[in-house]
């Protein structure tokens, strides 16, 4: 469990993936938000997911070098945003915890908005226009209605990884966060109803190119669905107990039909029938389902993330 340190108001934590030059940029407009407005202790978790540009690293040990408050880690391989993101909040020392990207696209004088709202458990940055590929839009879209359906997110929230956390509700999210692919968003609202959008700019890249591909995004996707798998084996119970109940009654219906009329077409009982089996197995598959997944969740030990370094 993390431990406060009480001289740290704010951690920024900072997931970096293949950015150079942008990093001193980044930490430079920092700096000025903190000590022109903010006025209060911080520190920078720098967190590398493994960067397969070999300037990465170097750079982000001549900032560590160069600044006492700022911290770094190595993944021991690309585990993805989310996971590094929950590996930079487990060393945050912060009060108050701030999530934001490498490329500058969210701007650092946004950060006083967010602080504006700190009352809250959550408060998410709300992009305004995003600067994102249009498969990556669409794939926010279907992900925004996902995560209505399966993790209760209001429908007037949209999603960021540009957050300011409450240090409680981040040791919450932790003792949560024992899957091998966690998301951001699932475990802020699994932990905390608090959360509230505030509206911020979004910046095209300043460097490099976006890690998330078509590929990736699919991946991500598949991800939501695999860690709220409980929810969708739910659904099929539901759709299998609606199936197998309307054919029941439509089944019986048939059947007093046959005693008082006849002439019932024996194509419709088969049908029916059918549709009862397969109304009963769809129940059995989510009953199995939900089993299974309490069991996954027992037995599933793998780390989210691995450290090679930390500095």
């Amino acid at each position: 469990m993390m431990k406060p340190v009480a001289t740290i108001q704010y951690s920024i934590v900072i997931p970096v993936y293949n950015t150079t030059q942008v990093l001193h940029e980044l930490q430079q407009r920092i700096e000025q938000v903190f000590t022109t407005h903010i006025r209060q202790p911080y520190e920078i978790v720098l967190v590398d997911d493994a960067s397969p540009n070999p300037e990465t690293w170097p750079i982000v040990e001549n900032l560590v070098q160069q600044h006492s408050n700022i911290s770094a880690i190595r993944l021991t391989r690309n585990f993805g945003q989310h996971a590094a993101i929950l590996c930079g909040l487990a060393h945050a020392k912060g009060a108050h915890i701030l999530t934001m990207d490498d490329d500058l696209q969210h701007a650092p004088e946004d950060i006083l908005i967010l602080i504006g709202q700190q009352e809250h458990d959550v408060v998410i940055g709300q992009l305004l226009l995003k600067k994102h590929s249009w498969a990556r839009n669409l794939f926010s879209r279907m992900k925004a209605w996902f995560d209505r359906a399966l993790s209760g997110k209001p429908r007037d929230l949209r999603v960021s990884t540009f957050c300011l956390i409450r240090r409680s509700t981040v040791e919450q999210m932790l003792t949560m966060a024992h899957i091998p692919y966690p998301l951001l968003s699932s475990l802020i609202f699994y932990v905390t109803k608090d959360v509230v959008g505030v509206p911020v700019s979004h910046s095209l890249r300043r460097e490099g190119k976006s890690g998330y591909s078509l590929t990736t995004l699919i991946r991500l996707f598949s991800r939501l669905l695999v860690n709220n798998s409980k929810l969708i084996f739910q659904f099929v119970i539901w759709c299998g107990a609606l199936l197998f109940t309307l054919n029941l009654v439509m089944l019986i219906g048939l059947l007093l039909w046959q005693l008082i009329w006849q002439g019932v077409p024996g194509w419709l009982f088969f049908g029916s029938t059918i549709l009862l089996s397969n109304g009963f197995l769809l129940l059995a598959l989510g009953f199995l389902g939900v089993s299974f997944s309490h069991i996954a969740a027992v037995a599933e030990q793998k780390k989210p993330y691995l450290i090679r370094q930390k500095i």
